[in-house]
């Protein structure tokens, strides 16, 4: 007899339907549903840092954080995703992080 095993389900978006569509966005290369989730955010700094964290993750195998920021230079949330993007190793080749 075989004993059925619990596996737990973890939901990396914590139930935030907002973000689970913005993550979807980023698969077709599509940045303005990033811009609205994170103007949405405002300054609920945890849930900010949160979907920053996961889209920035997502963001790195594609080049649509700088696609956002090419269209909107002045963008705070754009260089924000941009740069936590950029933290990753290997995203933007011939861009060193720290000084010098």
């Amino acid at each position: 007899m075989t004993r059925d095993r619990f596996t737990p389900h973890f939901d990396p978006d914590c139930g935030d339907a907002s973000l689970t569509a913005a993550r979807q966005d980023i698969v077709i290369g599509r940045w303005q549903g990033l811009r609205e989730l994170l103007r949405a955010t405002g300054s609920d700094w945890f849930v900010r840092g949160h979907r920053v964290r996961l889209l920035a993750q997502d963001c790195a195998g594609s080049s649509t954080a700088e696609s956002w920021l090419a269209s909107e230079p002045r963008s705070a949330d754009a260089r924000v995703l941009w740069a936590a993007t950029a933290d990753r190793p290997g995203v933007h080749p011939g861009h060193h992080g720290g000084p010098g």
